[in-house]
């Protein structure tokens, strides 16, 4: 190893490749070749030290700018940030940021698709042991949160980009992977008014369309750590959609049956019809 004395002797040289550096003296004749490591390649590959962490695998790099991506996506934007902020927040120089990613968009391609894939392998697993529409519907809840809560700020990027997203070219796949979870949600929906457990007058498509957004809504706020970790948030998710949030005794109110009107009467398991001569 290279003490601090021949460290800071060394030369102030940058070469192109190891055989281009002439080699250290020492007393006695000896060569020391120990120093022959740092390169301008060595210097671009590694981030503002210039020395290769013996430890650190590509792939943990790759992660980490991943990671610090992700969060200044979140936080500020995927068209408010730069390559030059990635780069810094990861400890890295520009340059070298290309090494493990084309294009500041190929970041976002990466954890895009890490989202989706961790999503629908949720969804797909919960619908495939769900034997009951409203089990399967919790399922869908209970795996949405989970992903909100084991990556926030992906799903912050998701939710706030994916409109403009889906419509360039290059992730026009966006569009597929979100027809692919809705129609799962649709499909719940209209199990439930086939067997009788979901209230026949709202549509399918409708209902699984404002539960889905308001659910994924949340990542702008649900973490996991808090007062309902996923899957005590679902059940109070599950209980809210599929019974309301009116007491049981709300709907035989003139005041509360006056405000839903038709709603009211058009589906007697729900309540009773409004009458305004009623005391």
């Amino acid at each position: 190893m290279p003490t601090l004395s021949s460290l800071v002797n060394f030369p102030c040289h940058i070469y192109d490749s190891v055989k281009d550096i002439p080699p250290t003296v020492r007393p006695g004749g000896r060569v020391d070749k120990t120093l022959a490591a740092i390169t301008l390649r060595s210097v671009n590959d590694d981030g503002v030290s210039g020395l290769r962490r013996p430890h650190e695998r590509p792939a943990d790099r790759r992660a980490q700018i991943l990671r610090h991506a992700c969060a200044l996506f979140a936080r500020q934007g995927f068209g408010g940030t730069t390559v030059r902020q990635i780069a810094d927040a990861a400890q890295l120089l520009s340059g070298s940021l290309y090494h493990h990613f084309a294009s500041k968009e190929a970041i976002l391609l990466d954890i895009l698709e890490g989202f989706f894939a961790d999503t629908l392998d949720r969804h797909r697993a919960s619908l495939a042991t769900a034997d009951d529409p409203i089990v399967a519907l919790r399922g869908l809840i209970r795996g949405s949160l989970t992903v909100i809560a084991e990556r926030p700020e992906a799903s912050i990027v998701m939710v706030g980009e994916i409109r403009r997203l889906s419509q360039t070219e290059r992730f026009r796949w966006l569009t597929e992977r979100t027809a692919e979870t809705t129609a799962m949600w649709r499909g719940v929906m209209e199990d439930g008014v086939r067997r009788g457990l979901l209230r026949p007058d709202l549509r399918p498509a409708t209902t699984a369309h404002l539960v889905q957004t308001g659910v994924w809504a949340m990542a702008q706020w649900y973490r996991g750590n808090g007062r309902y970790d996923p899957d005590e948030a679902a059940d109070v998710l599950v209980d809210l959609f599929v019974r309301g949030i009116a007491g049981p005794e709300a709907y035989r109110s003139r005041d509360l049956g006056g405000i839903l009107g038709d709603a009211a009467a058009s589906y007697p398991a729900v309540g009773v019809a409004p009458d305004r001569n009623a005391s």
